[in-house]
Order: C-alpha cells, then sequence, then structure tokens
C-alpha cells in the first residue's frame, strides 16, 4: 500500500508523504494578496501555512507533495501540487484534514479566491470545503472530525454529498469573491479542508494546485483628518478637523509648524502632498499604518490653508487615493469661534497650573505642555485677531 496513492494506485512508487507546502506569498503593486503554487515543500515553518489532521482517528497520511504518477500538477512540475488520500484516517473513519494558509492581513470584500483540484478516479467520493476565518489568530479548527473551530464561513464544498463520480476527474478551476465581510481590509485565513467520512466507502485522492487570492487594487479611503501637536511632557493631542471646506475648524495652538494626519481605510505607503491655498510649505510625508502624516512649516496666522493629498497608494496595491482639508490658523482661538475675544483670554485664564489633557489642551497655546501664564499672554496679544468668512 502506498501512502501518497489513491485507491486503484497501490503499486506505484511511494513518494515522500507528509512533506510540507511551501507558500510565496506578495503584497504587489498588482494586488496579489497570496499566489501558491506549491512547488517548494521545505519552507512551511516559515511559509506560515498550518497542518492540522482531526481525522478520526488520524491516519497514515497528512497533506503530502502531489504524487505525478497518480496524475500531473495543473501547471509547473509534474509533482507541483499538494495532495491528500483516504488514509488521512484510518480505515472506516472519518477524514477532516486541514490546510489553512499563512495570516493574511488585507481581506477584503472584492477579492477573489481561485484555484484548481482534481480527483483520480470517476468512482471516487471525495469531498472538498474552502472555509475562511476572519480574525487575528485564525489557528482554532476545533479537536474533533466535526469541528470547524473559527473557520465558520464556508466558500465551497465540492461534492457535500460524496456522490460517486462528482468531484472533478481532470484539473477544474473553482472562483469565489469575498463578501459580506467588515468593510475595509481584514485578517484571516483561508483554511482547505478535505473532508469524507466513512473511509471504508469514501474518499480517494486530491490534489490542489495554482491557488491565488487577487487583491484589488482598490484605492484607500480617506477616513479623517487630525491637526496633530506634541505638547512636552505631556504628550500628543490631535484636533479632528471638520471635512466641510465651508465651515472649517480652527486651529489655536501657535505655529509656525504642524502636523496633519490624514487616516485611510488601510495601511498607506505613498502620497503626494501639496498646499492648494494659504501660506505652508509642506515637507516630506511619512506613513505609520492607516495614517499619512504631512509636516507643515512658515504657516502664517490669520489664514485658512487647504492641504491636500494625491496618488495615495495602499501595502495591498490599491493606488489613487485622494484627500484634502481645509483648516484656519487663528492662534489664541481657544473657543474656536474665529475671533480672539477677551472670552478666550478668560478659557486660558481658567486652566493656569492645571495639567494638559485631552479636555483642555487647546489652551496650552504655545504646545509647551504646561498652562502657564504664556498661554495668557499670547492670548491676549493676540485680542481682536480675526479670520476672513470662510
Amino acid at each position: 500500500m502506498v501512502a501518497g496513492g489513491g485507491r486503484s494506485r497501490f503499486t506505484r512508487v511511494a513518494q515522500s508523504a507528509l512533506a510540507a507546502i511551501a507558500a510565496v506569498a506578495s503584497f504587489g503593486a498588482h494586488g496579489q494578496q497570496l499566489t501558491q503554487n506549491f512547488d517548494d515543500i521545505t519552507t512551511l515553518a516559515a511559509a506560515g501555512w498550518i497542518f492540522t489532521n482531526n481525522s478520526n482517528a488520524v491516519g497514515a497520511t497528512g497533506w503530502f507533495q502531489g504524487n505525478s504518477a497518480i496524475f500531473p500538477s495543473q501547471a509547473g512540475a509534474t509533482n507541483s501540487y499538494v495532495a491528500a488520500n483516504f488514509l488521512n484516517a484510518g480505515l472506516g473513519g472519518n477524514i477532516s484534514n486541514w490546510l489553512l494558509s499563512p495570516a493574511l492581513t488585507t481581506l477584503q470584500n472584492g477579492e477573489t479566491l481561485s484555484f484548481y483540484t482534481r480527483t483520480s478516479a470517476t468512482t471516487s467520493t471525495d469531498r472538498l470545503e474552502v472555509r475562511l476565518c476572519i480574525g487575528a489568530s485564525c489557528t482554532s479548527v476545533g479537536t474533533t472530525d466535526a469541528s470547524v473551530g473559527s473557520f465558520t464561513t464556508l466558500l465551497f464544498d465540492i461534492n457535500p454529498t460524496q456522490a460517486a463520480a462528482t468531484y472533478p476527474t481532470a484539473w477544474t478551476k473553482y472562483s469565489v469573491v469575498l463578501s459580506g465581510l467588515p468593510v475595509g481590509s481584514n485578517s484571516g485565513r483561508i483554511g482547505m479542508r478535505f473532508f469524507v467520512t466513512n473511509t471504508n466507502a469514501g474518499g480517494d485522492y486530491i490534489g490542489i494546485d495554482t491557488l491565488n487570492l487577487t487583491g484589488l487594487n482598490v484605492a484607500p479611503t480617506l477616513q479623517g483628518v487630525v491637526s496633530r501637536r506634541a505638547h512636552g511632557a505631556a504628550g500628543s493631542f490631535s484636533l479632528p478637523l471638520a471635512a466641510t471646506p465651508l465651515n472649517p475648524t480652527t486651529e489655536p495652538r501657535q505655529g509656525p509648524t504642524h502636523s496633519i494626519v490624514f487616516t485611510f481605510d488601510k495601511p498607506v505607503n505613498a502620497a503626494v502632498p501639496s498646499v492648494s491655498e494659504g501660506t505652508a510649505t509642506v515637507g516630506t510625508a511619512t506613513f505609520s499604518g492607516n495614517d499619512v502624516v504631512v509636516p507643515l512649516s512658515g504657516v502664517l496666522d490669520q489664514q485658512y490653508v487647504t492641504i491636500s493629498l494625491g496618488a495615495v497608494g495602499s501595502t495591498d496595491g490599491g493606488t489613487g487615493g485622494t484627500g484634502s482639508v481645509r483648516l484656519g490658523f487663528l492662534a489664541g482661538d481657544v473657543n474656536q469661534s474665529r475671533v480672539v475675544t477677551l472670552t478666550d483670554v478668560g478659557q486660558v485664564n481658567a486652566q493656569l497650573a492645571q495639567a494638559v489633557t485631552a479636555a483642555n489642551y487647546l489652551k496650552d497655546v504655545n504646545v509647551s505642555g504646561t498652562l502657564s501664564l504664556a498661554d495668557k499672554v499670547i492670548t491676549n496679544s493676540s485680542l481682536t485677531h480675526a479670520l476672513p468668512p470662510p
């Protein structure tokens, strides 16, 4: 009997079974999130694939390198596919043999998962499920042959009734478009499950080849913008900025340097900032997760400034994102009325000697990290300063 063969192939020369499956994951400009051709069986641990055989009882084989003597691969070298057979469970047992993809971090609605599969004989009663888990870990498939753990979303069920002559006997491509996921990028894994009940009556030998999860190249979408300043030892505080250009937020903290942070719906790695209104100089944008940080210098007081982003790109290959925000700069206008009055002076005075917190950080006009007379002096010296109507 050959561990890597089907029921009708026991006399074939044995191949090396229980082999690891290598993965090639790429997050390139064309949105290809995962590509796996099952060519190399030596780098499983580094690639992040997980094998779990929950069969009852566990048999002599797991997932193994394809056996070209049974049938050749769909593409590449003749044995470059992953295979499983009825010996995944003891004779008469139930097969539940899982192959989990590496952890994926940018799963989103509209992506396409595709792969090829086939069996070896027209009389076989093989079955394959392909499932999805959304979450940070996604390593649990439960502990029994009936359990699915956190892989509760069923994408495919090929031959669910284990009917004879139903599983394809030639390489056949299956595709599904992901839907119903939370909006934006999600973490998770794809799980492939060779799932056959009663190996005395069912199960033979299947192969899987040329698996692709193709990203969308969808442009990143702007979620919000803040003006972020470091207030000494008190830390950094962010002022949310209105999205409506005709009713812009006023930034009362003193310049001439500021940082404007644009937050998108997924991790970003490219953007071109510019100023299209007002006097200010943009520096080089930096990227942190979903944020684009745009430094400004030479910002004049008592004016509106519009900062725009173009060519925003994301780590999953999305391109063409944009964003803009308009805000007013008026030092000392802590109540954001667009004119500095005695009311502003009074509000700063009421906070003197208090710790800088999320509730009063705008009164720290000089962003020193302390609420002091210096803030009151700046505000007092700005009395009657105003922004024009927006």
